[in-house]
């Protein structure tokens, strides 16, 4: 790691990757059964998203990848994100925030991009608030963001 840069990477785990590959056999194996009995005629639009909505939701589970760089010395926070390689880069500039904040879910304050795992850690500011990362797990994600707080010399607020 360069000691002006701190980078969080979104690994997948083993619940992400059975979460999955279950949608995308699942989804296979709906249209094996539809195709095979030819009851294709017979299904409405719903089955058809949840056939379609399915496997796309399985490869985003299996392939998608977030990764955050927090950069003290030319105080930007980079996010790109993407399934297996970035697709999209956004750069936002740190000088607005003055604390990290760890939210859990129910406090009113965690909503956002990770407003469905329980704890997420934010930077907070004046001019609003940039969700960094979520987890299930309240340990990780105060330590989380006890590393952004010490990195970027702010104050850390817990809800």
């Amino acid at each position: 790691m360069e000691p002006e840069k701190l980078t969080v990477q979104r690994e997948q785990g083993p619940r992400e990757l059975a979460e999955g590959l279950g949608l995308l056999v699942l989804g296979v194996a709906l249209l094996v059964v539809v195709y095979g009995f030819g009851w294709r005629e017979l299904l409405g639009l719903e089955f058809w998203l949840l056939v379609l909505l399915g496997p796309l939701g399985g490869v985003h589970r299996v392939l998608s990848r977030r990764r955050l760089v927090l950069d003290r010395g030319s105080r930007r926070v980079t996010r790109d994100v993407g399934l297996g390689v970035p697709f999209v880069r956004h750069a936002f500039s740190l000088h607005r925030y003055e604390q990290v904040e760890l939210r859990a879910r129910g406090s009113g304050r965690a909503g956002g991009l990770f407003a469905l795992k329980p704890y997420s850690v934010h930077l907070h500011g004046p001019g609003g608030s940039l969700a960094l990362a979520g987890s299930r797990d309240r340990d990780e994600a105060l330590l989380l963001a006890r590393a952004v707080s010490q990195h970027l010399d702010l104050t850390l607020r817990q809800d």
